[in-house]
């Protein structure tokens, strides 16, 4: 005889067989103790409660009240259904208006604009109005979407990537415009938090592959400050910038550096010693001729401590003998490094 599994439907079925007719499978049977739902004294769904399952993904309006925790609860994971829905998104207070997504919290059953992938899962699209930090009933056009439920996106695996041939296609593009007058602003921010041991991690590791074929040009990754129109800045302008945090106790062990740029030997058949040019580390000024003309550091030192710049410039033998130099700035101070021709 068929047995009810906590989430779904009975195993042990015949096959072929139509399990739910109701409204092409709309209706879904879960049990009672797998539902995350708004608050009751009794501690049990009710009838007309939004809710979302245990695994997180799984959204509906409960169908019928449960009187213990061991009773299945019809689900209805399509609709529209007048619910009672909370005016904040992942920012604060923030007016709902028709056509807005709604999520559902899944540890209170709370329905708002709140996002968040760590609490909350997409429950559907509101088709009324809710004044900003207020709760009001609208009507909610209750919708699951497995597709929008997971944090860890995933595309393609490196035994099987998402492959195209079309030209000019960028696979994922994201494009924002923030209006703010202030405050720290970020297209992107990723963190990644450690909080095991004994582990190698990178908080974003971008790998540009060259499978077959001669490419014209390839970057591991390219970085860009760009400028329009009136754009301009009053403090520091940097494509890239590498930060190594020092903490509030002292660094022990270990080899520390802000940046490395470092050529890697994959194995005793690599071989760079056939390309036209290479180096650890290429600098140069690209573009217009005329503009490239005004660029005329070619790096900059600054915050050095006492002593250092000092040793970074002394002479040697060549000295004399230098043809050419490099002009640098070291804590504002304009330097040339001397250059003898090899």
């Amino acid at each position: 005889m068929p047995t009810y599994p906590a989430i779904g439907y009975p195993t042990g079925g015949t096959a072929g067989s139509q399990v739910s007719s109701t409204y092409e499978g709309r209706h879904l049977k879960v049990l009672e103790s797998t539902l995350t739902h708004p608050t009751h004294t009794d501690g049990f769904v009710d009838k007309g409660d939004p809710v979302v399952t245990s695994s997180g993904v799984i959204v509906g309006v409960a169908l019928n009240s449960a009187a213990a925790a061991t009773d299945y609860i019809e689900i209805d994971s399509e609709g529209l259904w007048s619910l009672s829905v909370v005016g904040v998104d992942d920012w604060g207070n923030s007016a709902v208006v028709i056509g807005d997504e709604i999520f559902i919290n899944r540890t209170t059953g709370v329905l708002s604009k709140i996002g968040n992938p760590a609490t909350s899962q997409h429950f559907g699209f509101a088709e009324g109005a809710v004044v900003a930090a207020a709760t009001t009933v609208i009507a909610v056009k209750v919708h699951f979407d497995p597709n929008l439920a997971d944090a860890q996106l995933k595309v393609g695996s490196s035994s099987a990537p998402w492959t195209h041939d079309q030209a000019d296609f960028n696979f994922q593009e994201f494009r924002y415009d923030n209006g703010a007058t202030s405050g720290d602003n970020r297209g992107i921010y990723l963190q990644l938090q450690m909080t095991g041991s004994g582990c190698q991690s990178d908080a974003l590791r971008v790998r540009n592959t060259l499978i077959t074929g001669v490419q014209d040009t390839a970057r591991g990754a390219h970085l860009t400050l760009d400028f329009e129109g009136a754009g301009s800045i009053t403090g520091l302008g940097c494509a890239s910038v590498s930060t190594l945090m020092l903490p509030t106790a002292p660094l022990i062990g270990g080899t520390y550096s802000a940046a490395r740029s470092e050529i890697y030997a994959e194995n005793v058949a690599s071989d760079i010693g056939g390309t036209t040019m290479h180096s650890i580390h290429s600098f140069g000024v690209s573009g217009d001729a005329t503009g490239r003309a005004t660029v005329l550091n070619a790096f900059e030192f600054f915050n050095i401590p006492s002593g250092t710049g000092t040793e970074m410039l002394k002479t040697d033998q060549h000295a004399a003998a230098a043809t050419d130099g490099l002009r640098v700035m070291i804590n504002g101070a304009l330097y040339y490094i001397m250059l003898v021709s090899g």
